[in-house]
């Protein structure tokens, strides 16, 4: 006995995936905080990197802000930030998205040698030098982050 696959369901359900507490948040952001932000830091999961991309995000952003995509769980992707295919998908990030820099992360620690939160604050002053002041204490901090991976 053979078996046809299904290819579509009917229904008369109007189905919304986009639960609403993410659609007030997305409309407070571009009311007020996006205007405020010197920096915006998107964080997608590594295994679906355009699919987790938030497309009303893309709208709200003015052209000149820096913008950082942080690739999470790339351990679980398999993605090396060295691989050529980890280059190729941040370039096509980098063309899609109009963004800065993107970070390969995921838990306890990013393929690039650094750790969570220090190394991203650590590249975000890198790539905008003379935007952000920090004091010795807080670059102290960073580096300690850094050097725990």
């Amino acid at each position: 006995m053979r078996t046809a696959v299904r290819t579509s369901f009917e229904s008369d359900l109007k189905i919304n995936w986009f639960p609403g507490h993410m659609s007030k948040t997305l409309n407070e952001l571009a009311a007020q905080r996006l205007k405020q932000a010197h920096v915006v830091v998107e964080v997608r999961d590594a295994r679906i990197p355009f699919s987790s991309a938030n497309r009303r995000l893309d709208k709200m952003l003015e052209a000149n802000k820096p913008r950082f995509v942080v690739l999470n769980k790339c351990d679980l992707a398999g993605l090396e930030s060295s691989s050529r295919l980890a280059r190729d998908l941040v370039k096509e990030i980098k063309r899609r998205s109009r963004c800065t820099d993107v970070v390969f992360t995921h838990a306890t620690c990013d393929q690039q040698g650094g750790s969570g939160v220090g190394f991203l604050l650590k590249r975000v002053a890198s790539n905008l030098p003379g935007r952000f002041k920090t004091t010795p204490k807080s670059t102290q901090r960073w580096e300690e982050e850094v050097t725990d991976c």
